[in-house]
This record gives structure tokens, sequence and C-alpha cells, in this order.
């Protein structure tokens, strides 16, 4: 990952959809991350990573 574009991102579900937190956090639709997937895609970046974390 250090010698590449990583691009991190922790998917947290579980506790933002019980009714109080939703209130608090926004939560990001699938539509949102393909999005910025192929924003960075389209900056042709070399050795460009995506790490997920669930």
């Amino acid at each position: 990952m250090r010698s590449s574009n990583s691009v991190c991102v922790s998917v947290r579900r579980g506790d933002f959809f019980n009714n109080q937190n939703a209130r608090s956090f926004a939560v990001c639709t699938p539509d949102y991350y393909r999005k910025a997937k192929k924003k960075l895609e389209d900056k042709k970046l070399k050795d460009l990573i995506f790490c997920i974390f669930g």
C-alpha cells in the first residue's frame, strides 16, 4: 500500500442503522461509492488500489 496510490474505504453499517444513530450520522449510498471510485479511476493514477474494510 505504501508504494501505490491506495484508497482505503471502511464500510461500517450495523449500529449506524438504528434509529438513534441514523439521525446523527450520514449513510452513504452504494451509488455514492460507485461515483467516487469512477472519479478516482478517471484521474488515471498509477498503481491505483482500492482497499475495502468492513
